[in-house]
């Protein structure tokens, strides 16, 4: 029950302090997605902008921002299919944003990639992060958009920075216009090509806001196998192994 509602009116309850969820999908959501994603809408009143696509996820993810611009809500939560936590803990963090007034705050999600298993670049490397229960809110250089709140302001401030852009429907006549907040930047010299988060962290952060992750919501990333608390403290492991074998002073034998 929300706020002395019956069960029937909390299914059509929206709160109009609460953030607006905006979850692309490539067809299915996970049911441990579509589970948290359906306690936020249908008893805690977060709006809800689903977003069906397989084919360029930067593209989605601008026009949703485009769109989600028109809106009277002051933070978009971006949560994947494939991503979930418990929704206390996705409370909390929307609680945090606000109280703080962040620009960005994203939830720590395990992830496939090299060099790397969590989906955000600390301030400094080899920084050692505390997770779980002993973690906090921290700047970051870089994060994910995976389980995340943003505010408004972000889009509005980067909208005067980027040309508009038509977003066409394929086999439709329907097209609405909007930012390319998340096109993927190319860097000639170092023939480097970036995703669609990190260009977009890149463009928030030259605009002069910053990029924050509470390391304390850890969630679980079922793409193609479990992903977890574990794996990313293995791989913290494993690096800081590394780096003391490669900063051990080898023993001369005269």
């Amino acid at each position: 029950m929300v706020k002395g509602y019956t069960a029937k009116e909390s299914r059509i309850f929206e709160d109009p302090d609460a953030p607006v969820i905006i979850a692309p999908c490539h067809g299915r959501s996970h049911p441990g997605t579509s589970q948290m994603l359906e306690v936020l809408r249908y008893v805690y009143g977060w709006a809800f902008m689903p977003f069906f696509g397989s084919i360029g996820v930067d593209r989605v993810r601008s026009q949703a921002a485009s769109m989600a611009m028109g809106q009277p809500k002051d933070y978009i939560f971006w949560c994947d299919d494939d991503n979930f936590a418990p929704v206390p803990a996705i409370l909390r963090m929307a609680e945090r944003v606000s109280e703080l007034d962040l620009d960005v705050l994203a939830a720590v999600v395990p992830c496939r990639r090299t060099n790397t298993v969590a989906n955000f670049s600390p301030l400094t490397d080899n920084e050692i992060i505390p997770l779980g229960r002993d973690g906090g809110v921290r700047e970051v250089r870089s994060c994910g958009m995976a389980m995340a709140l943003t505010h408004r302001r972000v889009f509005e401030r980067l909208a005067k920075t980027l040309p508009t852009v038509t977003y066409g429907v394929a086999f439709s006549d329907e097209a609405n216009d909007g930012w390319p907040f998340f096109l993927p930047e190319v860097d000639g010299e170092k023939k480097a090509h970036y995703g669609e988060d990190f260009s977009f962290c890149n463009r928030v952060r030259a605009a002069g806001m910053k990029l924050h992750v509470d390391t304390s919501v850890v969630g679980i990333h079922a793409h193609e196998a479990y992903l977890t608390l574990g794996d990313i403290e293995m791989e913290q492991d494993r690096r800081l192994a590394a780096e003391e074998q490669k900063n051990a002073v080898p023993l001369v034998f005269g």
